[in-house]
């Protein structure tokens, strides 16, 4: 079926039958029966997929980057963050930021980057030097921080 056919029908199946909305051949007209028939799709030309596909990813986008806002307004910053950290398993602060292989320290470090780095947004560089670390490590932190979270059901948010 031709996109011609849609123009004469008028119906959003003779649209589909004629392939991809930005197919060369019919794309503006099926683009413009669309708009007839109001039937709208959401779409980016930086994603690949259809409208169900392109509006699930963008949600999941602006709600992360709502959580995001929501923290970083409500006063969550890095060291609020520490202080979760050290609250969440029975340490003190300066424990937490303090270099060290004792297996409770890096507990505390690897949720401090996962949280910070998950949560916060901030990046592996941004973590490396505010705790004196190189960037893989807080990268390879993070990933541990990010299993230990999981298996202890730990959450930054007491609420959450």
């Amino acid at each position: 079926m031709a996109c011609g056919t849609f123009l004469a029908c008028g119906t959003f199946l003779d649209i589909l039958a004629c392939g991809t909305f930005l197919d060369i051949a019919c794309g503006t007209a099926c683009l413009k029966g669309l708009r007839k028939i109001k039937a709208y799709m959401k779409g980016d030309e930086r994603i690949l997929g259809n409208s169900d596909f392109v509006e699930t990813v963008l949600k999941e986008c602006l709600d992360e980057f709502d959580r995001r806002y929501l923290l970083k307004s409500g006063g969550y910053d890095f060291d609020t963050v520490v202080d979760r950290v050290a609250q969440v398993l029975g340490m003190n602060r300066a424990e937490v930021l303090f270099s060290g292989r004792q297996p409770h320290k890096v507990y505390a470090r690897s949720l401090l980057c996962f949280w910070a780095s998950s949560e916060l947004g901030m990046s592996m560089v941004q973590l490396s030097k505010r705790l004196k670390i190189s960037q893989p490590t807080a990268s390879q932190s993070a990933t541990r921080g990010e299993k230990v979270a999981k298996e202890n059901k730990l959450k930054l948010l007491k609420n959450k």
